[in-house]
C-alpha cells in the first residue's frame, strides 16, 4: 500500500509562534503558520500558508501526507519543493478544494498552474496525500481511513529530488496534523505494480 513512510512531525510539543525550524516558508511572498494545541494552525490575520519541512532532502520518488483537521477552502501537500524560503520556489501542489474537488498543480514562484483536477467528496478529519514517481504525480485521500487514489497526471516539469511540505491556501481557519512522508522505497509494492501502467493512462486522460 502507499504511504508507508513515517510521520515526520506529529506537532505534539509546546506552542511555537511561528512554527520553528526545520519548517520554513515555501514561498516568502506568502504566510507562515503556528504550532498551537499540538496542531499546525494558520495565522488568522493572513491567507496562503505554504510550509516546507527542510529536515531531509528526499529522493525524486517521494510522497507526503497529512491529516486534514479543519478548513473552509483548500488544503494539501507539496512535493519536490526546491529553492524554498525564497520568492521563486518550485514544486508540485496537491490540494483538496472546499471538500468537493482535487487539484494537482505546479508552482514556479509566480504561476499556479493546474495540470489535473476532478470531483471528490472529502470529509474533514481524513488524510490528504500526494506521490511523485518518475513523471507521474498522484493525488490521494482517505475514505473511512483507507487510502484512495483520486487521480494522476504525467508531467515533466520537476523531476529532481526535493523537500516536502504542507499547503494551506487562502484559508485563515486551516488546521493540519500528523505530517509524514519521504522517499518511496524501491520495493514499494504499489509502485512496482502500477506506476508505469498508470502513467500511460494518466497521459491519455489529462492532456
Amino acid at each position: 500500500m502507499p504511504f508507508t513512510t513515517a510521520i515526520i512531525d506529529s506537532f505534539n510539543r509546546a506552542n511555537e509562534t511561528p512554527i520553528a525550524s526545520p519548517w520554513v516558508k515555501f514561498d516568502t511572498d506568502f504566510a507562515f503558520a503556528n504550532l498551537a494545541s499540538n496542531q499546525l494552525t494558520a495565522d488568522v490575520t493572513v491567507n496562503d500558508h505554504w510550509l516546507v519541512h527542510t529536515g531531509t532532502l528526499f529522493n525524486a520518488d517521494q510522497e507526503a501526507y497529512m491529516t486534514h483537521v479543519a478548513t473552509t477552502n483548500s488544503e494539501g501537500v507539496i512535493l519536490r519543493a526546491n529553492n524554498v524560503n525564497t520568492a521563486t520556489p518550485t514544486g508540485y501542489m496537491i490540494e483538496i478544494v472546499s471538500n468537493t474537488s482535487w487539484e494537482i498543480a505546479t508552482w514556479n514562484g509566480t504561476s499556479y498552474v493546474v495540470i489535473a483536477t476532478g470531483a471528490v467528496t472529502h470529509t474533514t478529519g481524513q488524510q490528504i496525500g500526494g506521490r511523485a514517481i518518475g513523471n507521474v504525480i498522484e493525488a490521494w485521500h482517505t475514505v473511512a481511513d483507507v487510502w484512495t487514489l483520486l487521480g494522476s497526471v504525467v508531467n515533466n516539469t520537476y523531476l529532481t529530488t526535493g523537500y516536502i511540505g504542507i499547503n494551506m491556501s487562502s484559508n485563515v481557519s486551516a488546521i493540519a496534523d500528523a505530517f509524514g512522508g519521504g522517499s518511496i522505497p524501491s520495493n514499494d509494492n504499489y509502485r512496482i505494480r502500477n506506476s508505469r501502467a498508470k502513467g500511460a493512462r494518466a497521459n491519455r486522460k489529462h492532456r
